[in-house]
């Protein structure tokens, strides 16, 4: 909160957690006006504030999602809005924590804002995309291995902590999933880590590969390559390694446009300020969004939130 650009006009006014003496630690450490006694304690005080941000564990979000908007309060939910297309589909209001989505530098490069001069994929610098490989990985820091049950409803296939960042990337380029194949290999060495790979032939006949919870060789990255030249998009895992701050491998900071002889074109080199990247400029399109009356974002949209889960 404190790294939003509408850190004066946002006030944190309550909070419920399963866990009482947790939610009175986090009203210390937040200045968090008011605790909860119960979600029904939540329903009931809604003409108080304007908009409830779910941070639950993915197996309740749907229920907790569900009773808010019955109750026609505006929900803000991490990722994944459920674990299922149709849940998602019944409920879907705005499904907007996708971090890859609101970097600058990514923002840039995809040049959906109005306020770029160079809009390089939309300029055409790189000719159509026919083909990209986005990555993403991450350690589960749960310790705990996907172990894919075909049949088990409630298990989601693809690594939701790293996965959905690469995935955004893929959707967002190259459009909707006509084909998707999925590898998944629990590695028997370690128990935190396993590598999750799409293969995605997408409507456009563009095709992409997605991978995600390697053993973090790699951070977040993509290869964008079209019929003029390709793009390199990378982030920080330098500063990952060092402190560990999540954001620093969740945003890509720089870019590369190149023609097809290998010629660089263009280097875009933005350091992350600030630990608050990521989360904050979401809260800044919220913010936003609801303050001109908005209920989609022009950013992660509705299709590609659905897409996403129903890929996964």
């Amino acid at each position: 909160m404190k790294n939003t650009k509408y850190y004066d006009k946002i006030t944190l006014f309550g909070i419920y957690n399963l866990t009482h003496e947790k939610a009175l630690q986090y009203q210390s450490e937040y200045q968090i006006q008011k605790v909860y006694q119960s979600l029904d304690d939540v329903l009931q005080d809604a003409a108080n504030f304007d908009l409830a941000y779910i941070g639950t564990s993915d197996a309740t979000h749907y229920e907790i999602a569900k009773q808010l908007l019955t109750n026609k309060i505006n929900v803000f939910c991490e990722k994944p809005l459920t674990l299922s297309y149709q849940t998602a589909k019944e409920l879907y209001n705005l499904f907007d924590v996708i971090k890859t989505g609101f970097s600058p530098v990514y923002q840039l490069m995809r040049a959906t804002t109005n306020n770029v001069l160079l809009k390089d994929i939309e300029a055409g610098l790189i000719g159509t995309i026919e083909y990209l490989s986005a990555s993403h990985a991450k350690v589960s820091t749960s310790g705990k291995k996907p172990q894919p049950i075909w049949n088990d409803p409630k298990f989601v296939g693809f690594h939701l902590a790293g996965g959905m960042y690469a995935l955004f990337i893929g959707l967002d380029l190259l459009g909707p999933a006509q084909l998707v194949t999925h590898l998944n290999n629990a590695y028997a060495t370690h128990r935190a880590i396993s590598t999750s790979v799409l293969n995605i032939r997408h409507k456009n006949n563009g095709i992409s590969t997605i991978l995600a919870s390697d053993n973090l060789s790699r951070d977040l990255s993509a290869q964008i390559l079209g019929t003029a030249g390709y793009i390199k998009l990378g982030g920080n895992l330098q500063k990952y390694h060092v402190d560990y701050h999540k954001d620093y491998c969740h945003m890509a900071y720089t870019y590369q446009v190149y023609d097809l002889q290998g010629n660089l074109l263009k280097n875009v080199d933005e350091q992350l300020k600030t630990a608050g990247e990521g989360l904050c400029f979401e809260i800044d399109h919220i913010y936003e969004l609801w303050k001109n009356q908005k209920i989609e974002s022009n950013i992660v949209t509705k299709a590609i939130s659905l897409e996403i889960i129903k890929i996964l």
